[in-house]
């Protein structure tokens, strides 16, 4: 058995190879995505001989907030610019300052995904996002990968001060989201068996995945689906499309590529940091998910 926890033994890991960030040409591109918190209205982009400027309009609570990046023109320096941008962008939401650190892509199962690293305002752990770049809009997953990478910490922050608010008076609501509380290996010569426990609803759900030992990231991915499928009771169905690691800066980071109701493919993030393989796969996973099993829990 080992803890959730512990640091498992060196085991192979497949890496996917960083690709170049695709080209950006000058547009104004409207894109009036919602992504679940701030609504991606459109992004502008002009470039001359030695310098480009990108300038990404967000939308939430009957406004528009503008965040504007210059830069290098190089094609490769335009998806840093797009990030930039976009959290400039955001600054007002938070009452915070984020800043893009480096954006990166990766192909995982025959999709290319954008990553970007951005500083937190409050530890010197950097915020993972990642997104599917579009292929006709490479701008779009650039602005949605920022946003991805400090949703999380806004969710966190407005979550802490509406439970301080109503701390007093009433009972904290229930966790709407499954918690990862173990995995178990148990290993058989050349294959093994891993079991991911979640809990949801004051119970414990346990997720099993059978194969190579070699693969055990990989098998904990599926056996924290198969955990989600047993406590939704089949209502989703849920597929581990590929789990990858990428570098970003000087942090490894654990991918996950999940197919959601047949027809959605999510990708999901986590710092690997010192954790357990299998423990930053699974939370992989479960940043891929997390939003949209809210809607069904």
């Amino acid at each position: 058995m080992a803890d959730a926890e512990s640091t498992a033994a060196p085991i192979a890991q497949a890496r996917r190879a960083i690709s170049d960030e695709p080209s950006m040409t000058a547009s104004i591109t409207p894109l009036r995505t919602d992504t679940g918190h701030t609504i991606i209205d459109r992004v502008d982009e002009s470039t001359s001989y030695d310098s480009a400027t990108v300038t990404v309009i967000l939308h939430w609570d009957g406004s528009n907030h503008v965040g504007e990046a210059a830069g290098s023109p190089t094609a490769t320096q335009r998806p840093l610019l797009v990030a930039q941008a976009t959290l400039l962008a955001l600054a007002n939401r938070g009452s915070c300052e984020f800043s893009a650190i480096e954006t990166s892509t990766t192909t995982t199962a025959g999709v290319l995904v954008a990553v970007v690293a951005a500083s937190d305002p409050l530890t010197s752990n950097p915020l993972i996002g990642t997104a599917v770049i579009p292929d006709d809009n490479p701008q779009h997953g650039f602005a949605r990968v920022a946003l991805d990478a400090v949703n999380r910490w806004v969710e966190a922050n407005e979550a802490m001060r509406t439970r301080q608010w109503s701390m007093a008076s009433t009972l904290s609501p229930m966790r709407k989201r499954p918690i990862i509380i173990g995995i178990e290996e148990e290993i058989d010569g050349e294959d093994a068996r891993i079991t991911v426990i979640l809990d949801w609803a004051d119970q414990p759900w346990h997720g099993q995945a059978i194969g190579p030992a070699t693969t055990q990231p990989r098998l904990a991915g599926e056996a924290a689906l198969d955990a989600i499928s047993l406590l939704t009771e089949g209502t989703v169905e849920v597929e581990l499309l590929a789990v990858a690691t990428s570098d970003v800066g000087n942090e490894q980071v654990a991918l996950a590529q999940v197919r959601f109701n047949k027809d959605d493919v999510l990708v999901g993030s986590a710092l690997q940091s010192e954790s357990d393989e299998r423990l930053a796969a699974v939370r992989a996973v479960m940043d891929a998910i997390n939003r949209r099993l809210e809607l069904v829990l």
